[in-house]
């Protein structure tokens, strides 16, 4: 969803000096941002398509993503490496569950395009991997943008949480009941 690139950005660091400690906290923030919210977020809106391996349950393939568009289910393909139109399928994109014609034992094959994370969800992340970041330096969170506010180094660290508030509230209208 956000890459090194654009988290530098946003905490206004030029050096490439703490990049792996950048990229720690930023998988971890890209991490809880997917499993609060169920969103598949993906770095480029042009992204080819992905195709994810499922197993059905009875007759509903059970995808790793929800809240997908309609039209963003391209194909479905049975264990026998079959092609199943999609007409004969019930998609149900929201809950991410497709329901076959007939049970076929066996790994499934669905081809889709994700979709671009929200501007909300892409600030959460930053601002989770900002926070993340400054806790790892043991600044308390305390980087550039903080310190444009009036917080300084020497200031008493906030480290009695691991997620900002401000990103809990940019997220908060995209989590599912029972995911997170």
């Amino acid at each position: 969803m956000v890459d090194l690139d654009d988290l530098k950005t946003f905490m206004r660091i030029t050096t490439a000096d703490q990049d792996e400690i950048l990229e720690e906290a930023l998988a971890a923030a890209n991490d809880y941002v997917r499993e609060k919210t169920g969103i598949v977020m993906t770095a480029a809106p042009d992204a080819p398509p992905t195709n994810v391996r499922v197993y059905a349950s009875g007759r509903a393939l059970v995808l790793p993503y929800i809240r997908l568009d309609q039209d963003a289910i391209l194909t479905v393909t049975d264990p026998h490496g079959n092609t199943v139109e999609l007409a004969d399928c019930d998609v149900n994109g929201r809950s991410g569950i497709i329901t076959v014609p007939r049970v076929k034992g066996g790994s499934w094959t669905v081809s889709l395009n994700l979709p671009k994370a929200s501007e909300s969800l892409e600030l959460a992340v930053k601002i989770i991997a900002e926070h993340l970041f400054g806790i790892q330096r043991g600044t308390g969170g305390v980087g550039p943008r903080q310190a444009a506010y009036g917080r300084q180094e020497g200031d008493r660290p906030a480290i009695g949480f691991a997620i900002p508030h401000r990103a809990k509230q940019l997220i908060e209208p995209y989590v599912v009941p029972g995911i997170g």
